[in-house]
């Protein structure tokens, strides 16, 4: 009881509750661009393997670059000794098994092979030797986000077809978890500011966030045939755009703070207003 305990309290600090919610619109988005419908009963075991997908490359990240961490000097639940080693990889043992054989039900190859092909990806960027390379780390890590949509679409259809809407699906996770990512590690004192400089770093942020809002304009009009769903993706884009503007022209901590929570709500919107668009 006390291990899982341990992981539970690693699972409550490791991400914060809009992170979750963010995995969840990312779920129900490429849920509703699949248009194969619920998965009826197995809603709940669908939802918690496509869901721990996201902890697990946390736990890939934690577990292998544990050493490197320690001799660092670095912070963290694990470090501390309130979560052990072997508790992470039990449960990273734990969420393999639930996702095989969420994987395995759906009686087809085509969704293994991807599952299989996903594991192997996320295993190899987990590596330490990406860790001193934080831009080359987190353009090749979230590549893994279509990986997981590509997924999720072979497991909703039982075989490996790319449609369009999966493209640009894949194009919005994409580009939204990058600006996501660059924004909040955006901070004075190091991150992808140190990496980059502010400039840099703001005109990328606007790029990806241009790729994101682009991707989910053409795909909700293709999928609702209304303007409404260009119109959401051209006002989150414009905020992304200012405030990150603003804080590019005049830096300082609460524009910091508003660019990450900017891009965030942006990411989370796309996807929403993609989900809205399939389902209409």
């Amino acid at each position: 009881m006390n291990r899982i305990g341990s992981c539970a309290r690693w699972l409550r600090q490791a991400f914060s509750w809009p992170e979750w919610l963010l995995f969840a619109s990312m779920y129900l988005s490429v849920r509703a661009v699949s248009r194969t419908g619920w998965p009826g009963w197995s809603l709940p075991l669908d939802l918690l393997a496509g869901l721990s997908f996201f902890v697990l490359l946390k736990l890939l990240d934690e577990t292998m670059d544990y050493d490197q961490d320690r001799a660092a000097g670095r912070d963290s639940f694990l470090l501390r000794g309130e979560v052990g080693l072997g508790e992470l990889r039990a449960l990273l043992v734990v969420i393999v098994a639930v996702q095989g054989a969420c994987t395995l039900r759906a009686g087809a190859a085509a969704p293994a092979l991807v599952w299989i092909a996903l594991l192997a990806c996320a295993w190899l960027l987990a590596h330490p030797v990406l860790a001193a390379r934080p831009l080359l780390y987190s353009l090749l890590h979230y590549l893994l986000l279509p990986g997981f949509a590509w997924w999720q679409f072979a497991l909703a259809s039982g075989g490996c077809h790319v449609y369009t809407s999966h493209v640009l699906l894949m194009a919005v996770f994409y580009g939204g978890a990058m600006q996501y990512e660059l924004s909040r590690k955006l901070e004075p004192a190091g991150g992808y500011r140190h990496v980059l400089g502010l400039g840099t770093g703001c005109l990328l942020i606007v790029c990806f966030s241009l790729l994101a809002s682009l991707a989910a304009a053409v795909l909700s009009l293709l999928l609702s045939g209304r303007w409404w769903g260009v119109a959401m993706a051209a006002g989150l884009f414009g905020l992304v755009l200012s405030v990150h503007a603003r804080l590019a022209l005049r830096p300082s901590a609460p524009f910091n703070r508003l660019a990450a929570q900017a891009s965030g709500v942006s990411l989370l919107g796309l996807n929403l207003t993609i989900a809205a668009a399939a389902l209409a």
